[in-house]
């Protein structure tokens, strides 16, 4: 089985986001896989710090050499999928599907990361809905990241759930027995919540010490702030690193605002590790965070409550303790193997069925 990749892979001179991990998780897992024989064209460019011009240069030039990949690749594939954000899927998809699809005549496979899908959809021109549909009607699946996203798209039969995945090796240390450590490891801005956290470390009753950790997006301003004694704002954790510090923490902490929000993979991570969540009523959310099994709910843009849940952890190790449990059976949910099995079997039906 012959399959061409096309997707973002972490580069240097570029921010690493959830979409390259789990599309370098997507390749790391077929190219381990002795059934399969894949081929990668990576759509990433080093455009962080750069300034517009050079983005938009770099942008293109990214494209057309994508486009030149595809076209010489293609014919000698059985299969090609697609990976891609929401916006790229409305201004680009349709060409590489007219290029797979009809050109080539190849089995094509869509896979749109995040959780914007529906909403870029709504906010785009008639033109670009009408192109994306092109591709959705002529993909032989189509994937998306979310059971919500998926009920959103009813017209098309062959849309299909395939959510975020991570494989977090066990813990190095034993499980804490109380909870006074809230760690937030995600973009430091303010649609992920980040003042909310800032607000419930001034209104919490309880003993605790806040780590923010993340890429500065927009809150630069409360950097050594005095006024968030207990919370320390740190810059970005390297891949290797990751595991520690979420063990280093007693819960993980995601009070986003974003109703566009997917599946953050810093929750399957933490899950895996056996740490809480205590995230926001977003729908996205609410499909991994189950209230009261292995995390809390609170309402978006409450700190009160964001304190209140922390305080319940707090006074409540037999509760806290049956989150963690709640959290380590979750979080197996979301391995690499069982969606990536899962999608291999998906890929081998593709290719009897046009057989």
């Amino acid at each position: 089985m012959r399959i061409l990749l096309i997707g973002p892979l972490p580069i240097e001179n570029d921010v690493i986001g959830g979409t390259k991990v789990s599309f370098r998780n997507l390749v790391a897992f077929l190219r381990d896989d002795t059934e399969t024989e894949i081929e990668v064209i990576n759509t990433s460019r080093p455009i962080a710090g750069r300034g517009r011009i050079a983005v938009l240069f770099a942008n293109i030039g990214a494209l057309l050499r994508t486009y030149a990949a595809l076209i010489w690749r293609t014919p000698r594939s059985d299969i090609v999928m697609l990976n891609l954000s929401a916006h790229a899927a409305l201004k680009t998809a349709w060409l590489m599907t007219f290029i797979v699809r009809t050109l080539f005549r190849r089995r094509f496979v869509v896979r749109v990361f995040g959780g914007d899908m529906f909403h870029a959809s709504s906010a785009a021109s008639f033109f670009a809905r009408k192109l994306f549909s092109y591709t959705l009607r002529n993909a032989e699946i189509s994937y998306l990241q979310t059971k919500t996203l998926v009920s959103a798209f009813p017209e098309f039969p062959n849309v299909r759930w395939l959510p975020t995945t991570r494989d977090m090796s066990p813990r190095d240390s034993s499980l804490p027995t109380e909870c006074r450590r809230a760690l937030f490891l995600s973009q430091v801005k303010k649609s992920k919540g980040v003042v909310d956290i800032l607000e419930a470390s001034k209104r919490v009753h309880s003993t605790y010490a806040f780590t923010v950790a993340g890429p500065m997006i927009d809150c630069d301003e409360f950097v050594d702030d005095p006024s968030y004694p207990d919370v320390k704002i740190s810059g970005p954790v390297p891949f290797e690193s990751v595991a520690g510090v979420i063990e280093s923490h007693d819960v993980l902490l995601l009070p986003s605002h974003r109703v566009a929000e997917g599946y953050p993979g810093i929750l399957l991570e933490a899950m895996q590790l056996g740490v809480p969540i205590i995230a926001t009523k977003l729908d996205s959310l609410q499909e991994i965070v189950k209230d009261g099994v292995n995390g809390l709910l609170v309402p978006v843009g409450n700190p009160e409550a964001l304190a209140d849940a922390l305080d319940r952890l707090a006074d409540d190790p037999t509760f806290f303790q049956q989150l963690q449990a709640g959290a380590l059976s979750a979080g197996e949910e979301f391995r690499i193997a069982t969606r990536m099995n899962i999608l291999k079997s998906a890929f081998r039906q593709i290719l009897t069925v046009g057989s």
